[in-house]
This record gives C-alpha cells, sequence and structure tokens, in this order.
C-alpha cells in the first residue's frame, strides 16, 4: 500500500536517550540527531540506581561486572509514535550503532520486551522503574549478537513487530503515543558488555525504532472508469487492507438517474476481507444527444469493528460516453423520389434521430413549386413521439409547360426548437419529375447527375423507351467536373456529336466523346432531340444510360 511520510518530533525524557524512525508503508521519516546531557536521567540500567550508565560517556547495551548475581537492565523510551489504531505492524527492529568500547568477547545474550502499556511515561525515580521493568508485554525477542569492538557498526536486533502489535492493540491505543522497549540482560556470570552510541562523537547517532506498518483502510483499484450508453460498462474493485473482527459493509450509491450501481452493496467478513469484489456500473441510454458527462459513485461504511465502522472511501468518477447525435432522417421509398405530371405520386417518411429535450417543429419548402405534399407542414415530433415516422405523400404540379423529359425539384425541411440540439437542422429531398407535355419537334436537356465516380467514369450507351411514331430521336452527351451549367458545342469537354435512336435499341457511344475514366470526371448531362416526322411527335417515357466506373 502506498502510504505517507510521519516527522518525528523530538524526543524528551528518553531512556538513554534515543530516537524514534518508523515507517507508514516502507517510507522513512524524518530523523532527527540529537545529544544526551551529561549524568542527566535519560536511561537506566542496574537494579540499584537511576542513572546514565557511562564508561567514558559511551553507553553500554549489556553485560556483567565480575558478580554473577549483578544483572544490566534497561530500557528505551520511543516517543510521538503515529500509528493508527488497527494498524498491522509488518516488521520492527530497534537498531544501534557500536563503538570501541566493549568488553568481553562472544556472544552476548539479551531479551527485549515492550513495556505493556498505552502510552509510556519515563519513570522518575526507582520504584517506578521497578514497577515499569515488571509490566512487560507477553511478546519478546531474544537477542543474541556478538560482540563488535568497532566504531558505528550497525546493529539491529531481530523482528520484534510482535511485541509492537501487542502495544497498538491495546484498547487504550491512540496514534502519537509513546513507546517503551526494556533489555535484560540473559547471562550467568559472564563479563561482556557492548559500547554504543557515544555523544562525545561528532557522529553520533541515537537509537532508532523501526517500524513497517499497514493502517486498516479500504483500497479502490481506481476512483475513474468510464461507461457508454451502447451498453459498455465501467468496474472497479474494493478490498480491505486489513482482517476485521466483524463484518464490514461498503454501501454504493450513485447520484442521479444517469447511471446504476451492482450490486448496491459489498460485505466483507473476517475470511473473505482479503479477496477484492467488483462494482459494475452501467450508463443508462436515454436516447438523448449530450455531451460526455461526469457522475459521481460515493460509498458508506458500517460495521461493528470501529476500526472500519464510518471509514471514509474516495468517491469514483464516471465519465458517460453518449451514443446518440441530433438528426433527422429521410427514408425515400426504394431509394428514390419519383413523381409525374398528371399521374402517379411518391411517398417519404421523416423520423428525429434521438430525443429532443423539447419539441420540434419541421418547415416543410419547395425550391420551385413543382411539387406539393400532403401534409403541406409543419410535421412536429415532441419528447414521446420523436422516433415514430411521419409520411410525406408528394404529387407534381401539373403545368403546360414542356420541360425536361425529367426534371427536378428540391424538398426542404429545416427543424425549429427550443432543444440546441435540433434548432436549424435541414435535411432535403430531390424529387424527380417526368413531364406529360408534348413537344412537336425541338431540343430538351436533362438535370445534372452525379454518378459518384470521382476518378472518372465511362459511358457505355443511351435508350429510350415509348412511342416513336413517325417521328425521330437523338441525343447529345456530356461529360464534365462540376455540377454547374454546361452546352453542349465543346467547351468545357462536352460531346458535340449527335447520337439518332430508334426506340428499344441501345446506342453505343464512343469513347472519344465521353472522356472514359479521366480523373476528376463526374458529372454528365444529355440532351434529347425530339423530331414530329409526318404525323405525330416521339412519345418517350424512359431514357437508360448505362455508365461504369
Amino acid at each position: 500500500m502506498i502510504g505517507s511520510t510521519i516527522k518525528v518530533k523530538h524526543l524528551t525524557n528518553l531512556l538513554l536517550t534515543v530516537l524514534a524512525i518508523f515507517f507508514v508503508s516502507g517510507v522513512l521519516a524524518d530523523s532527527v540527531d540529537r545529544g544526551v546531557n551529561d549524568g542527566a536521567n535519560d536511561g537506566y540500567q542496574s537494579s540499584e540506581t537511576l542513572s546514565v550508565f557511562q564508561s567514558n560517556r559511551e553507553y553500554g547495551l549489556t553485560g556483567e561486572d565480575d558478580d554473577a548475581s549483578y544483572h544490566y537492565n534497561g530500557w528505551f523510551r520511543f516517543a510521538s509514535i503515529a500509528i493508527l489504531p488497527g494498524s498491522t505492524i509488518n516488521s520492527a527492529t530497534l537498531r544501534i550503532k557500536s563503538t570501541t568500547d566493549s568488553f568481553g568477547s562472544g556472544t552476548a545474550n539479551t531479551i527485549l520486551y515492550g513495556v505493556d502499556e498505552d502510552n509510556h511515561i519515563a519513570p522518575t525515580n526507582t520504584a517506578t522503574w521497578q514497577t515499569d521493568h515488571s509490566i512487560h508485554t507477553s511478546a519478546s525477542a531474544t537477542w543474541d549478537f556478538t560482540i563488535i569492538d568497532s566504531d558505528d557498526i550497525t546493529m539491529d536486533s531481530p523482528d520484534i513487530s510482535s511485541i509492537i502489535q501487542e502495544i497498538v492493540n491495546r484498547s487504550g491505543w491512540s496514534s502519537g503515543n509513546a513507546i517503551g522497549i526494556h533489555w535484560d540482560e540473559n547471562m550467568s556470570d559472564i563479563d561482556r558488555a557492548q559500547g554504543w552510541a557515544t555523544y562525545e562523537n561528532t557522529s553520533y547517532t541515537q537509537p532508532k525504532l523501526i517500524i513497517d506498518w499497514t493502517p486498516p483502510g479500504i483500497t479502490l483499484s481506481t476512483t475513474s472508469i468510464t461507461a457508454t450508453e451502447d451498453g459498455s460498462t465501467g468496474q472497479y474493485t474494493i478490498v480491505l487492507n486489513e482482517a476485521p473482527s466483524a463484518d464490514v459493509v461498503a454501501s454504493i450509491s450513485v447520484l442521479g438517474s444517469d447511471i446504476t450501481r451492482s450490486p448496491a452493496s459489498l460485505t466483507f467478513t473476517t475470511s473473505n476481507w482479503a479477496t477484492p469484489q467488483t462494482v459494475t456500473i452501467t450508463a443508462v441510454d436515454d436516447d438523448l444527444d449530450e455531451n460526455n458527462e461526469n457522475h459521481t459513485v460515493t460509498h458508506s461504511v458500517s460495521s461493528s469493528d470501529n476500526s472500519y465502522d464510518g471509514m471514509s472511501i474516495s468517491d469514483v468518477t464516471v465519465t458517460v460516453t453518449d451514443n446518440d447525435t441530433a438528426g433527422i432522417t429521410i427514408t425515400e421509398t426504394d431509394s428514390s423520389t419519383d413523381v409525374e405530371e398528371g399521374g402517379g405520386t411518391d411517398t417519404y417518411t421523416v423520423v428525429l434521430d434521438s430525443k429532443p429535450t423539447a419539441s420540434v417543429s419541421v418547415v416543410i419548402s419547395t425550391d420551385d413549386g413543382q411539387v406539393t405534399t400532403n401534409p403541406v407542414g409543419p410535421l412536429t415530433f415532441t419528447t414521446s413521439d420523436w422516433n415514430t415516422p411521419q409520411t410525406i405523400t408528394v404529387t407534381a404540379v401539373d403545368d403546360e409547360d414542356v420541360e425536361d423529359i425529367i426534371h427536378a425539384d428540391i424538398i426542404s425541411h429545416k427543424a425549429s426548437s427550443s432543444d440546441a440540439k435540433y434548432s436549424g437542422l435541414e435535411e432535403q429531398v430531390v424529387v424527380h419529375i417526368t413531364d406529360n407535355d408534348v413537344l412537336n419537334t425541338g431540343w430538351l436537356q436533362s438535370s445534372t447527375f452525379d454518378t459518384g465516380k470521382t476518378n472518372g467514369f465511362a459511358i457505355n450507351s443511351i435508350m429510350w423507351n415509348g412511342t416513336q411514331n413517325s417521328g425521330s430521336v437523338s441525343f447529345q452527351l456530356a461529360v464534365f467536373y462540376g455540377d454547374g451549367d454546361i452546352n453542349f458545342t465543346g467547351p468545357n469537354n462536352s460531346s458535340v456529336a449527335v447520337y439518332e435512336a430508334d426506340e428499344g435499341v441501345p446506342v453505343r457511344i464512343e469513347s472519344a466523346n465521353y472522356h472514359p475514366f479521366e480523373s476528376g470526371y463526374q458529372y454528365f448531362r444529355y440532351k434529347v432531340y425530339i423530331n414530329k416526322g409526318a404525323t405525330d411527335p416521339p412519345v418517350i417515357n424512359e431514357i437508360i444510360i448505362n455508365y461504369s466506373s
């Protein structure tokens, strides 16, 4: 677990003047170097008096002084240990530095205990020292070390995490309390002592208590996820950092109606607390065209384990990706809209692409007035019927003008609404109109046709169907870059060739006249010449032009 760094305060009334250095998640706290005053009652190392053991102003950890019945003992006090109640002690070590003022050789035998108090207070006299010395923790550690007759050699005790854990587990323990560590000489008639930590030395290093611990807590795998309205969910996991003494329930809540969560709560027991449990967040597909939005998932914790009850868990931010786009969709019958003067009608439908936040009015208008619609409009779509298509019937205006055999009009559909996503949207339909007025003799010109072939195309043949009567039918073709006006006498690469065609007979077009497959040529038009002949003029029902890419 990633932890934080804790700063250790100057230690006061320390036995043997020690410095407490502890870890949160393996990060060493800031350290303080501090000497001791000569003769100060900073430590106790005998059963007779409350005084600092000195030998050339150096301190001995343990040893015997000729008398087999005389045993050294003492203690260290470490203040301001900021470990949260309920934390797990992963490791703990007592560290000192050796000096050359040792005596004896071989192995020195000691036992380390903790002072079994919530907040250890330094004794002020022999009586209080004896009292503190008697209240050992049940946990202890044997430290049998080899005497080192050298300066500044690091000496680390065995792991004493069980000692520290016993103290931290006390019901009265609070973060910032002091911890006392006893050491007892455990030898019989052996004259040995380890010198350590001279305060006369400029490189004096105080003893250290090094603790690696994990605070109680709850871990989220992430605090930011994404869910989309098309069904892709977001997930994260929750797990406890430490074993609880009772069930821990993590409740999950979402704000608003744009997301849902599953499950609504997770239960961690004394057996499954270390297994991550998954929360799934689903975005509600609301059919609205919205920008991507952030939503919040919150958590609350309840348990009869006071270490976990009411514990804070970070919120999770959910970014919801929308899958709706405002728009107007027009669907033409058989993919086109074709009408005839004096005859057949055609239909298409209009529908909105997403749910609007307010009613949408669609106004219908034509460019040239050559067709009419039923209904004439406007069309109204509400927040409840926006996805129900409305049908438009198109009828050609039957005039008496002789027009292009197939000409066109454009129907526009423009939306207005207080929903800004829809206001101003517009879609069009091109209506192809077949004229029913007869031209005795003369030329008719078609509309422009867009092949969609940006890299060129080839016109292969042209054919017409209808009734030829006594007249004749001729064509001219022109291919070109743009969709503007074109004359058929040569400019803009138009064809000047004239092809006469009998009814129902395809006429092959010579390649020299249609610029086959030349890049950029995309559009074409044709002109048809009707010659009345001796009696009635030809009647053309349809013209079929074959082209390829």
